[in-house]
């Protein structure tokens, strides 16, 4: 497999990782991330994770769409961690990935879906809650999300956190 031709773009592995600690003022994510992003999870990639990307996945999703979210938008409140953990024990290591690192579009974005209820928000994490903490922490001013529909109402979506996290 190809990757497609991206220009203008630093060549190697530095193409890949998007610096938050060089964002400066304006703190977000970039049309030119998401392009980059949706390059590497082409089609073709997305073909090799059904649980995920298939026509419906685990807890009763559908993949949507990757957008670019304000992060005001984006709610982890109903979000619980496999076993009903309320923290993750790896999320120190990953703060420090994304601001020593930077964040690397190679990985799956953080999946949301889309909220129903009544809530002010339009999105509810369903896996990245560490990642999208780290972010709000850091000030982000919004986040790469891939968006999911819930499809079928017989399946809690909290089984494709469990899922992503075992």
């Amino acid at each position: 497999m190809t990757m497609p031709t991206i220009t203008n773009r630093p060549v190697g592995e530095r193409r890949y990782i998007v610096k938050i600690q060089s964002m400066g003022e304006t703190k977000q994510f970039l049309p030119e991330n998401l392009e980059t992003y949706q390059a590497i999870w082409s089609d073709t990639q997305r073909e090799l994770r059904p649980e995920i990307f298939g026509d419906e996945c685990v807890g009763g999703l559908r993949w949507s769409t990757t957008e670019i979210i304000p992060m005001d938008r984006v709610t982890c409140a109903r979000s619980t961690r496999a076993g009903g953990a309320e923290s993750n024990p790896a999320a120190q290591a990953i703060t420090s990935s994304v601001v020593n690192g930077g964040w690397d579009l190679r990985e799956v974005a953080i999946c949301v879906s889309r909220d129903t209820t009544d809530s002010p928000f339009d999105y509810v994490i369903r896996d990245g809650r560490s990642r999208y903490l780290t972010l709000a922490g850091l000030e982000l001013k919004n986040v790469m999300c891939e968006v999911f529909d819930h499809v079928n109402p017989d399946i809690n979506p909290d089984y494709f956190s469990f899922f992503m996290n075992y």
